[in-house]
């Protein structure tokens, strides 16, 4: 199910049926700059709005979902057994629910950056420098959590995965060597351990990029 090729369909039918955007939104009792985004691609219909649709249409929901028509037995399947609309509608929701999921997980990820790239102002804020690295190792940690918790469900499915366990152990184990390097040289073993939050951020972002593969 693509979102663009849906968006296509309808403005596609709309035309066929010579109905503007307007049109259409009063007739779904809805804004018309929500069909300009259903065409642009930048959202779907409700489900309830889909019945709407395929009737004003006159096609299946099975059809709008896919962005074409099917055979032309469609139509009179449609009209007699309304019932078939129902695997499409549940295809549907765990679209809508994997969509949302994603992009959940996204904003979260975003945020996380973004308190990664913000922990060294905790330098500028205080004189005590037990009050500098408190903080700045608080919004690490915080933003490591997020990153740990916040990880979709499709991680669960390639943690079995040899090459990944792998890869894994390589970024812990390199994680280590270059703690002790960093805490012997520099003398600087409470800070050091940094980079195993970092190892952690960035396993979880290979394990989210291998889960869409």
């Amino acid at each position: 199910m693509d979102q663009y090729s849906v968006g296509r369909f309808i403005a596609k039918l709309r035309k066929e049926k010579n109905l503007t955007q307007r049109d259409l939104a009063e007739k779904l009792g809805i804004t018309n700059q929500a069909v300009s985004k259903w065409e642009r691609g930048e959202n779907l219909p409700d489900i309830s709005i889909l019945m709407e649709l395929a009737k004003i249409f006159n096609v299946t929901v099975d059809e709008l979902l896919k962005g074409n028509r099917g055979s032309e037995m469609a139509n009179s399947v449609f009209e007699k057994n309304k019932d078939s609309n129902k695997e499409p509608i549940s295809n549907f929701k765990s679209f809508k629910k994997s969509s949302e999921i994603e992009n959940n997980h996204k904003l979260w990820i975003a945020v996380a950056i973004a308190l990664f790239v913000i922990s060294p102002i905790s330098f500028f804020l205080f004189n005590s420098s037990i009050a500098k690295f408190s903080l700045f190792f608080t919004i690490i940690g915080i933003a490591t959590g997020i990153i740990i918790y916040k990880s979709p469900a499709e991680h669960s499915n390639c943690e079995d995965d040899p090459k990944l366990q792998t890869l894994t152990s390589i970024i812990y184990s390199s994680a280590t060597i270059i703690f002790f390097v960093i805490g012997y040289l520099f003398k600087t073993y409470r800070t050091a351990w940094l980079v195993f939050l970092l190892a952690t951020l960035l396993v979880q972002i290979i394990k989210y990029r291998y889960s869409k593969n």
